[in-house]
């Protein structure tokens, strides 16, 4: 048998294509063809220059026509991007067999448009989302390592209990940063993220060498939860890991309401101005007293 192809009718919900039950019985027989060639006719990969004989499936290497396999061509750059191809012999008989891999989209959504998986148009929409920056706490905790230390000198996770290391954390050259607790080791990478000489253990505070880009960090496990690696030498109060949109790329318009204030007088007020759940200002509290 040859690849099955499911028909999805002319229009969507037109009832003029496979049901949901002929639809899987083709998968499941496309599924158990490609199996039984892949377990029983592999011959290997195929260049344009070869002479296959024996009957079975090939991989074709080149662009280009198949002079020697029934005259088939392979196109990987256009009618053959995105599929996976095999040249199948059957005596003096040659057929192509493609698998789809993805799907490419193009265009714009457009609102109400319910089949925007068409043409580009998903790549398009996520092209022209906000570029989210990461916020104050570079420390994501969600992808740390659990039971592993840094190792200054050569930048490798050990595994050491009661320890916890980050990924890589992307950093600006010669820069300060602090940490929550005095218990960090860090190292240091170049932009391919190769170890550079300069971490060290049970330190709080660093400065990134002239070509760091990426710095690694580790504590005790049991500061995970609170750990928060920022900006400066000064160690500021905790707040979660999470990605935000720059205030550069925001549309402050968008957050601006107009409120009546008197009758025929209006005040537009920023939600941006609103304050916070916390009344707590730190920047105007007193240092070493006591009330």
């Amino acid at each position: 048998m040859a690849i099955q192809n499911i028909n999805r009718g002319v229009t969507p919900n037109d009832e003029t294509g496979d049901t949901a039950r002929a639809a899987a019985l083709k998968i499941n027989e496309n599924f158990a063809y490609l199996l039984d060639q892949i377990t029983s006719g592999y011959q290997g990969a195929l260049s344009i220059s070869d002479t296959p004989t024996a009957d079975g499936f090939y991989t074709p290497t080149e662009a280009g026509t198949y002079s020697n396999a029934g005259g088939l061509v392979y196109d990987p750059e256009d009618t053959d991007k995105g599929y996976s191809v095999h040249f199948i012999k059957s005596g003096i008989d040659w057929t192509k067999n493609r698998v789809l891999l993805y799907i490419a989209v193009t265009g714009l959504i457009e609102s109400g448009n319910v089949e925007a998986v068409s043409g580009d148009k998903i790549n398009t929409a996520l092209s022209n989302k906000a570029n989210l920056v990461v916020g104050k706490n570079m420390f994501d905790k969600s992808s740390a390592f659990e039971g592993f230390q840094v190792n200054p000198s050569t930048g490798i996770l050990n595994e050491q209990a009661l320890k916890v290391a980050s990924e890589f954390i992307k950093v600006e050259p010669l820069t300060n940063y602090t940490t929550t607790a005095t218990q960090t080791a860090f190292a240091f990478y170049d932009i391919n993220k190769n170890v550079i000489s300069g971490g060290a253990y049970n330190t709080k505070s660093f400065t990134t060498s002239a070509s760091c880009e990426y710095v690694r960090i580790a504590t005790n496990l049991s500061q995970k939860d609170l750990y928060q690696m920022e900006l400066g030498s000064v160690s500021t109060f905790y707040e979660p890991y999470e990605k935000v949109i720059p205030s550069n790329e925001l549309d402050l318009s968008l957050y601006v309401k107009t409120l009546e204030v008197k009758e025929g007088i209006k005040e537009e007020i920023s939600t941006f101005t609103n304050e916070s759940a916390n009344l707590f200002d730190e920047s105007k509290a007193t240092l070493d007293y006591f009330l």
